[in-house]
């Protein structure tokens, strides 16, 4: 009787075993799908909360630094401020400043007075926000936040131009001079002028012209968003004043 001969039994995986196998491998690519997903969002929040951190230090600093330097008028000390001064002070703030007042035509005597005497000025922005925001500076607070505050710091310079990093007196500008000549008396003690040829105080010495410190204007505000309009990210903003179209204004 002829034998015939025996196939080599195979060895694997069974259609059941596969798919166990399969379900098995998508269930921890799945997982780590998710792991992943939720270690870049947990790292884009951390970094969106880490900017915001950083930009509100940092805003702090501007304002703080700002604030503390209110009032700094070169060694200038308006009379009713000035305990040392004999007589009866002229220059008391009779009224609020217009922070935003374009200088053209110049500012009058009294204009650069009050400005002067009221280094920091406020004002609340209420709830609903009125239309115009303000009774003054309407076209520069653009969609303010309700229930914030408006803040207005005016001083000169702490360095004088031209002098180390400070910027050189440039055309144009508003700029402070203190007058500290003794025989000839300027009232009311300083010039503020953009006007090159008005800058002519002097100093002690009576001879040489005295320094010039740019005088700095900045108005803050809280925007009700940051890039677009409705985006709901509150956004400090800051308004200086210098030269917008060849006009001195904020």
């Amino acid at each position: 009787m002829k034998k015939f001969p025996q196939r080599a039994r195979q060895a694997g995986f069974t259609l059941v075993e596969l798919m166990v196998s399969m379900a098995i491998g998508l269930a921890i690519v799945l997982a780590l799908l998710i792991l992943l997903v939720d270690v870049n969002r947990h790292n884009s929040e951390l970094g969106k909360s880490s900017r915001m951190v950083e930009n509100g230090r940092y805003a702090l600093q501007v304002l703080g630094e700002d604030i503390a330097h209110a009032g700094y008028w070169g060694g200038y000390v308006p009379r009713f401020d000035d305990l040392t001064f004999p007589g009866i002070p002229n220059d008391v703030p009779a009224a609020l400043p217009d922070p935003c007042l374009t200088y053209t035509p110049p500012w009058t005597d009294t204009q650069k007075s009050l400005l002067v005497g009221v280094p920091v000025q406020g004002y609340e922005i209420p709830s609903p926000v009125p239309s115009p925001t303000l009774g003054v500076c309407a076209d520069k607070i653009v969609r303010p936040k309700a229930n914030t505050d408006v803040l207005f710091v005016r001083h000169t310079e702490t360095c004088v131009p031209g002098v180390g990093s400070c910027p050189a007196v440039a055309a144009n500008e508003l700029y402070f001079q203190v007058a500290r000549c003794g025989t000839t008396v300027i009232d009311p003690g300083y010039v503020m002028s953009a006007d090159a040829t008005a800058l002519t105080a002097q100093n002690r010495d009576c001879t040489t012209t005295a320094e010039l410190r740019k005088l700095v204007s900045n108005l803050y505000y809280v925007r009700d968003h940051a890039v677009t309009v409705g985006d709901g990210i509150p956004t400090l903003m800051r308004s200086q004043f210098g030269l917008d179209s060849g006009a001195l204004q904020h």
